[in-house]
Order: C-alpha cells, then structure tokens, then sequence
C-alpha cells in the first residue's frame, strides 16, 4: 500500500497562532503559563506603546531558560511538548509544579500579537543568550511549506534591557492589536 504524508504550508502558522486564539489576552498568558512550566518565580510584562514606532511587548522569565538544543527540540516543533509526556511534576528549587501547558502551540500566539518575535533564552548566566528572530510575514506563502521557511538565530551578548539574567525574554514588535486605550 502507498502512503500520503501532510505536509505543511507555511501559512498554517497564521491559523493556528493568529486565527485560533482570537483574544490576545489568552495569547499572553500561553507565555506566562510556559514561564509557570519553566519553574519560573517572575513574569514581567511590559507594554511599550507611547509614541513608540514599532510598539513593543516584553514578556520576561525568570525560569530555566533554553539552550539551542532544547529551542530546536521543543520551540521548533509545533503541537509537540515534553510537558504533556507524563512525568513526575517539573521541579525547581524547594516546590514541584504540575505542568499547566501541553498542546505546544501557544509559541505561536506570538503571530497574534505582532509582526514580529525576538526570542532570547539561556539557562545560566555564564552562557550566552540565544537569540531567535521569527518574523512572521514569511509564512504567509501557502506554495511553500513550514518547514522551508529559516529561523535565523544567534548568539548575543546581551538580552534586551531588562529584569532577568537567566530565563527567557520575548519581544513582539509591531503589535496588532490598540492597547493604549
């Protein structure tokens, strides 16, 4: 018997992270639920929109973090998440946590937000930062498929200013949506 495979199109990431999550209230908290699930003790939210050309969301952690192996194996993976293998709660310090994401399509919630999505993650604070850079104006071609679509990433000294020096920070630039009212 032949076998048929899907294969995605790159504009599937507009379904399912613009078009799925209607509210953009519920895409930012799928951010704060993956700093919850990343042992995190702080989120940090910030709004930059007065007079500022693009505007900005900052979402910052201060939980595990991710090096580039990690990104690559859950980030890189819509709809997969280590978190809804069953396993004994995530541990950090003196309290367990029971995951409280698993579908792993709330990194996409970012296509929602804004136009663009900066990603800066490390676990500790002797590595450097990760930076990933998804613009998501690329995927809006239905001839090409997801995974034809690069991710540029990088190593960087430096985070955005900020209040964490380990975890993970998200910049979204271009913010769809008025928040200044």
């Amino acid at each position: 018997m032949s076998t048929f495979r899907f294969r995605p199109s790159a504009r599937l990431q507009r379904f399912l992270g613009r078009e799925l999550i209607a509210d953009p209230n519920l895409a930012i908290l799928e951010f704060v639920k993956n700093a919850y699930d990343a042992g995190a003790h702080n989120v940090y939210v910030t709004f930059k929109i007065a007079r500022s050309n693009p505007t900005e969301l900052v979402i910052e952690d201060d939980g595990s973090g991710m090096d580039q192996p990690s990104f690559e194996a859950n980030w890189m993976h819509p709809g997969f998440s280590e978190k809804a293998i069953p396993r004994r709660p995530l541990e950090r310090g003196p309290s367990a946590r029971i995951p409280v994401g698993e579908k792993g399509l709330g990194r996409l919630a970012a296509g929602r937000l804004g136009d663009s999505l900066d990603v800066f993650t490390r676990k500790s604070r002797s590595s450097p930062w990760l930076h990933v850079t998804f613009d998501w104006s690329r995927f809006d071609d239905m001839a090409r498929a997801m995974d034809e679509i690069e991710i540029p990433y990088e190593d960087a000294a430096e985070a955005p200013d900020g209040h964490v020096s380990v975890g993970t920070a998200v910049v979204i630039r271009g913010l769809t949506q008025q928040w200044d009212e």
